[in-house]
């Protein structure tokens, strides 16, 4: 089937990530609890298409949910057409919008999970962030990092790229790449980047679809490059989840319908949330691959994060 570019999982803004009550399991290659692309200039939006297999999942999503939210009974929420829209719709607030929808924490998160990538060895690093959106965690990228050579920003939504640069980046275009593709079949050199990062998109990927995103990962970083991802989560066991889960599937809908006149693409976090649970399969996923693996339940499990290294392989044996 062919698609254009333009269609592959984005970020929902996440809640609930903090830097106490955090519990860290560490892990070297093992872990036990459970295509195509169009490179865009910096500061520039240039498309291009072309044909990609398609890769359908099944949603866990209830039909009621569904109705709530217009949603047809046989739409895939993880399918890239669904997450392009949902979040070229949500551009233009997404920013404000999340801030506000997850009561501040999120500009904490942004900068807890660069405070876990490892400092690189080279000068001018190249940072990949996947799933960019409109860039909030760049400015905690060039404040720890301010010699960075380059960050590319891979999003699979035009708009959120175009919100990026016309609206909060315009000063910083000499830094920023912009790459509009599917994460899971960028064309991305093997072995190009320093330091790889992604913020609330892990979500909008099925299990299956992790799997494939962390080849990808393992891919693309150099041996020695570090890697830091985090994502909501939902808390399961923590006696405040029934608040946690009022919040996101009752509360949230209804406040974005009152203030977004009638939107409901934020409310769709609930059920993203609900169906990922945590980053414990992409943490088996990364260590599947061969990196060196850290995952960290945040806050009560509201958030969990996966972050580590690529190793460097041991010189050849010499005959």
């Amino acid at each position: 089937m062919g698609r254009g570019i333009i269609q592959f999982p984005r970020a929902i803004a996440g809640l609930c990530d903090h830097a106490t009550g955090a519990t860290d399991h560490r892990t070297h290659g093992d872990f036990t609890p459970r295509g195509g692309c169009a490179r865009l200039k910096k500061g520039n939006i240039h498309m291009r298409s072309k044909d990609h297999t398609t890769f359908m999942a099944v949603a866990a999503v209830s039909d009621k949910t569904k109705a709530m939210f217009g949603i047809s009974m046989t739409q895939d929420i993880y399918d890239p057409v669904f997450v392009a829209n949902l979040f070229d719709r949500c551009s233009s607030n997404y920013r404000r919008w999340s801030l506000i929808s997850s009561l501040g924490f999120i500009w904490l998160w942004r900068k807890q999970c660069v405070g876990l990538l490892a400092k690189p060895p080279t000068k001018k690093p190249v940072i990949v962030d996947l799933m960019a959106g409109t860039g909030e965690i760049w400015p905690h990228l060039l404040s720890r990092f301010p010699d960075t050579g380059v960050i590319l920003a891979v999003d699979i939504s035009p708009r959120m790229h175009i919100e990026a640069v016309e609206r909060l980046h315009k000063n910083r275009t000499d830094q920023i790449e912009h790459l509009e593709a599917d994460a899971l079949q960028t064309d991305l050199p093997t072995d190009h980047a320093d330091m790889l990062v992604s913020t609330f998109g892990l979500k909008t990927f099925n299990p299956d679809q992790q799997t494939i995103l962390a080849k990808q990962i393992a891919r693309i970083l150099k041996p020695g490059g570090s890697f830091s991802v985090i994502e909501a989560s939902d808390p399961k066991g923590w006696v405040l989840r029934p608040l946690y889960r009022t919040y996101l599937d009752r509360m949230l809908p209804w406040v974005e319908r009152l203030f977004l006149k009638g939107a409901q693409d934020f409310s769709m976090i609930g059920t993203y949330t609900r169906n990922f649970g945590s980053s414990t399969h992409m943490a088996e996923a990364l260590a599947a691959e061969g990196l060196e693996v850290t995952y960290r339940a945040h806050f009560f499990g509201c958030a969990s994060s996966v972050s580590g290294k690529k190793p460097i392989a041991p010189p050849a044996a010499q005959p």
